[in-house]
């Protein structure tokens, strides 16, 4: 490809996006959920076409659902959020998924001292005592940071657990109990938007523990007992996720302690390491820090 093939590429790529950062705008303006959502599709169509791929970088399509998203949090969440997810879920791989999730949250929810510790894919369940209300998010990426826990899911069951009633969808539990859901009193004053996803206290968590399959513990909103529940699809990180929660719940402060987790038997990897402590497997180069 010469120069003034690859300049003219990007030249059309530019105004493809800035086309559907009009259209959005309209769209957005409009409460138009089809249209909002047929945006990004044909924005990703754009970019799997061979002569513009390489001129769209995955940050550009995360970057638009970023403005997306700051044009109306609430909005966002209540009526896009689901629907965009599942997706994404169709048109990229997990991984693929996973770095668009992330570019998000840091570009759109993060707070100024907020980072990244642990993510993980899997099942989370959270149920209020006496109640019987509970909410079961199915094939779940997890993002724990210093700060609090961060689900990303479209997949919500909601339900009565006594009466075996289950629904499916965001509303009317998620925004009744769990929409603009703040970590502490300090952090209330500072907070700027709804969070992409779905977010829950990290701080004074009681009782946790692990077996083989599931990580669970609970703590108290508002006088209110909740039960919750990890289950990762790989069951042996559930070791590693208990270890993360109680570093946080005691220590808060931890950021950037962890670089990721052994590849073989799921046991954390601290960011001076050259190897694994627990089963001596060297460790990849290729990890990123978190």
């Amino acid at each position: 490809m010469t120069v003034s093939q690859r300049s003219s590429n990007m030249n059309r790529s530019e105004k493809i996006v800035e086309l559907c950062r009009k259209n959005l705008d309209i769209y957005i303006a409009k409460r138009s959920k089809r249209k909002i959502l047929s945006a990004f599709n044909r924005l990703k169509f754009n970019m799997d076409r061979k002569r513009n791929y390489e001129h769209f970088p995955l940050s550009l399509f995360s970057n638009l659902i970023v403005y997306a998203f700051k044009k109306d949090p609430s909005y966002f969440m209540k009526e896009i959020y689901s629907s965009l997810r599942y997706f994404l879920e169709i048109k990229f791989s997990s991984k693929s998924l996973k770095d668009i999730e992330i570019y998000i949250l840091k570009n759109a929810c993060f707070y100024d001292d907020e980072k990244l510790v642990f993510e993980f894919d899997g099942r989370f369940t959270t149920r209020i005592e006496k109640s019987g209300s509970t909410l079961i998010f199915d094939n779940s990426n997890v993002y724990i940071t210093n700060r609090r826990i961060i689900i990303q899911s479209n997949r919500i069951k909601v339900g009565l657990v006594d009466t075996g009633l289950i629904s499916y969808g965001t509303d009317p539990f998620f925004l009744k109990y769990y929409k603009n859901m703040v970590i502490n009193q300090n952090y209330k004053k500072n907070k700027k938007n709804t969070c992409y996803g779905h977010e829950f206290s990290l701080y004074d968590l009681k009782d946790i523990r692990n077996d083989a399959f599931r990580v669970s513990y609970h703590y108290y909103d508002n006088g209110k007992k909740k039960d919750c529940e990890f289950i990762p699809k790989q069951n042996h990180l559930t070791s590693s996720i208990k270890q993360v929660l109680q570093k946080l719940n005691t220590d808060p402060p931890l950021i950037g302690m962890i670089r990721s987790y052994c590849e073989k038997c799921g046991a954390l990897i601290k960011i001076d390491s050259t190897v694994c402590k627990n089963c001596q497997t060297p460790i990849n180069v290729n990890l990123k820090h978190l």
